[in-house]
């Protein structure tokens, strides 16, 4: 009969081990969870800022382009400023260029 308690004891022992493992484990996945759908709502709002901001750099560019052409060729003098400035930017970089192809 004692042998018998003795063994009650000790599944009862084991079960109430292994009951406080599965309720630890059970916290790790609930907290896993929740920081899946932290994750997966955060990585949709960057999507929409990275598409906000694509949207606005390519509303810049479309307007910086046109204000480049209209800028350049508003007047004639603003548009051989341009091209001195190209030339002095650009003519040393040909020249190296064409010295390193000799």
């Amino acid at each position: 009969m004692a042998e018998v308690k003795a063994n009650q004891n000790k599944l009862l022992s084991t079960i109430k081990s292994q009951s406080d493992e599965l309720s630890a484990l059970s916290r790790k996945v609930d907290d896993l969870v929740l920081r899946i759908n932290f994750l997966s709502a955060d990585n949709e709002s960057l999507k929409l800022r990275t598409k906000i901001i694509e949207e606005k750099m390519t509303s810049f560019k479309q307007s910086a382009a046109g204000s480049i052409c209209c800028k350049t060729y508003t007047t004639q003098d603003h548009t051989t400023k341009l091209q001195l400035s190209l030339q002095s930017v650009l003519a040393p970089k040909i020249i190296k260029i064409q010295s390193n192809m000799v």
